[in-house]
Formats: C-alpha cells, structure tokens, sequence
C-alpha cells in the first residue's frame, strides 16, 4: 500500500450487483419472464434489468467502513471495528465463474455489436456498452437511460433479440452519459512517475500511465484521447505556473472505433520513473480476472481501489467506441485518463502492471473503465513495461 494519504473510493456491484425489480421501476409486479402481455412467448431466455447507479454487497460496505476510517470525528474502538470487518470482507472467497462455454458464446454476441447498435437506433435508443452481466450470466447491453420509458425497454428487447435470438439470456442496463477523462488542474512531480499529472501543450490535463519502451526509445504510456489521436504533440508536468516539458507524443491509437485508447510518449527533457505514485514498484503484468481486485493511480483521485465487474466492454464514450475495456467499480474522474491502473494485494507482495484509466461517469464515480496491458501490447508490437 502507498504511504501517501490514500483516498481510496470504492463502489461496489463487484460480486452482487443489485437487480431492479420491475416494481421498483414503476412496472407492474412481476418477474421478468412473467409479463406475458409485453413479451412474446417465443422468448425463452430471461430478461434481467439493471441499474448502472446501484451499488450493493460487501463492496458497498466495505465503502462505507473506509469513509468511517477516514471521519475525524470517529471514535478509535469504532475504526478498529471498521478495520476488522474491512479485513473479513477483502479475505472472503471469489465468487463461482461463468462456465467458459456459455462465457464464449456471450463473447460472440458481443463481437456482433454493430448489427445490435443499428437495431436500437432505429428505436431511437443509443447503445453506450455491450458486455457480460456475470452476475446472471447474461448478455448486458447498456443503453442511455435518457426518456426510456417502461413500455420502450420491451421494444429495446425486442430489437436486441432480433439479432441475438430468443433463447439467450440478456440484461438491460439503464446507463448514463461516461467521459473521456481529461481535466485541468496543478501538479508537481520530478522525476516523472505513474499517476501523476501531464497536460499535453493545447489539451487538457491527464495522468502517466507507465514508464515503457518502444521502438528503443523510452517514455511513458498515457490515453490517447489525452491529444484526440494526435502526435507530434509536446507534454508537460505543470510546476505551478510553470511547465516543464517532459516529452513529445509519438505513436496514437485513439480512433473512432479502436481497441486501445493509447498513446506513447518520447522522455525528452526529464527522467521517467519505473515507479507509480508515490514509489510503488511493480513487476510483471496481470490479466484481468473476474472479481479481482484493482488499484487505480490518477492525479485527481490519488489512489482508488475496486473490482473487476467485466474483464471485456465493448463502450461507447463521447462518440467513440472502444473494444476490450475492462470496468470496475473503482472512483474515476478527469483528469485521472491514462493513469495507472495495478493489482492491488494489500501490501501482500509486488503488484503487477494491468492498464491504464480510460473513462469513467461524467460528474464522477463508478463504474470506471481501463485498457488493459495487453491492448497496448497488441497496438505498439514489442513495447517493453517498466
């Protein structure tokens, strides 16, 4: 764990995402497969409803107990309380994974993105992401909660199916409006580490991701929507008033439709630590296994710690669609794009290297998204971490 003052922020759904009952949603009391009127008996898979605002579980205690620890007027037998159910609730089992044969035939529909983006388009409902509810071992569609009205989630079903079938099981997401994670505010790092903050000269601010190799000359790795795609762009570490350059953009995958929301940057004038704010070494990488839990590291929020909900999203951000993002329930905000993202172990042992912070809600919160490090591996061939 770092020794800095840590504001970690943790949103749950990581385990037990909750699930909106129709009636909580202002539909008649029914379970999903009981509203016959509204569903054609030729579906046979279920329908499940959520919520992307809803947190539950022991994650969303777990939050809790950590604003406890962090409440001057707390009294000490209270914190101690907190530490020791924190501990029992990070020490509990890993929930049972999907089967890889139905986690397989979830991941082919997910790749058949564009016809069920056309099919809700026609119904006047943007698609903001397709993944996998791993909680009810569904298909998940995310969809902009914006005038969805009860009767039109069954027209959204409806269009969902008409590409994927009747017979596979598929969740509605009620979504809200997520951002590229760019911001303007101060920092000061010297040398250059993980997390802390860069502005790209004409953009706004974003976070180090990793100190890297490519193509033999050394930098560091950061979002590419930080320069809108762009090269040949200088970056900074704002010193107060002033700004230092640091390096110069080189290589940018951010596109329209791309599987890395990535950019190297060339060290030119000031050294690159392989450390993360503030001096936490890692070694080696590490997939992004379902349930697990992950450290994010980005100037603004300084040290946030979630879970793993979906290790493969399919996301429409701002206009642009990005495969392969991982989402997790740890805090975002602007400003934080590009930072690092690592395995958190509790300070159990060296971390591994798992990605970088992409996106996150608009005002703030979870959950949150990254490219994991393989992404970036596949984008610059023969990039080199740490």
């Amino acid at each position: 764990m770092t020794t800095k003052t840590i504001k970690t922020i943790l949103f749950a759904s990581l385990m037990v995402a909750m699930i909106l009952p129709f009636s909580a949603m202002s539909m008649a009391d029914a379970a999903p497969n009981e509203n016959a009127k509204k569903r054609s008996a030729e579906i046979k898979g279920q329908l499940f409803i959520k919520d992307s605002r809803d947190i539950g579980g022991v994650f969303s205690e777990y939050n809790q107990l950590n604003k406890v620890l962090n409440d001057e007027t707390t009294s000490q037998s209270a914190k101690d309380n907190a530490v020791t159910r924190m501990q029992e609730i990070r020490e509990q089992p890993t929930p049972e994974l999907m089967p890889t044969e139905k986690r397989d035939t979830i991941r082919g529909q997910i790749d058949s993105t564009s016809a069920v983006i056309e099919q809700l388009e026609k119904a006047g409902v943007p698609v903001v992401l397709i993944g996998t509810d791993h909680e009810n071992q569904s298909l998940r569609i995310g969809v902009d909660r914006e005038g969805l009205t009860n009767d039109k989630l069954y027209v959204v079903e409806e269009r969902i199916r008409s590409v994927i079938g009747n017979d596979i099981d598929l969740t509605i997401e009620l979504s809200d409006e997520t951002i590229l994670l760019g911001c303007n505010q101060q920092g000061d790092c010297e040398p250059v580490q993980g997390g802390v903050k860069v502005t790209p000269f004409g953009y706004t601010s974003c976070s180090v991701g990793y100190r890297a190799t490519f193509n033999s000359e050394e930098g560091f790795i950061t979002a590419g929507h930080c320069t809108s795609g762009n090269t040949g762009v200088d970056v900074g570490n704002p010193t107060g008033w002033w700004w230092d350059k640091v390096g110069e953009v080189t290589h940018n995958s951010f596109a329209a439709y791309t599987w890395c929301d990535c950019a190297f940057v060339k060290a030119t004038d000031e050294s690159i630590s392989s450390k993360i704010f503030d001096n936490i070494t890692l070694s080696g990488t590490k997939f992004p296994d379902m349930y697990s839990w992950i450290h994010q590291e980005g100037f603004v929020t300084q040290g946030a710690i979630g879970g793993i909900t979906d290790n493969y999203v399919v996301k429409q951000i701002e206009g642009v669609w990005v495969y392969g993002i991982v989402e997790t329930t740890a805090y975002a905000i602007g400003g934080d794009s590009g930072g690092t993202v690592y395995e958190e172990t509790w300070g159990s042992g060296t971390p591994k290297f798992m990605g970088i912070i992409t996106a996150g809600p608009s005002n703030g919160g979870s959950p949150s998204y990254y490219t994991p490090y393989y992404s970036i591996e596949n984008e610059f061939s023969g990039i080199t971490f740490g």
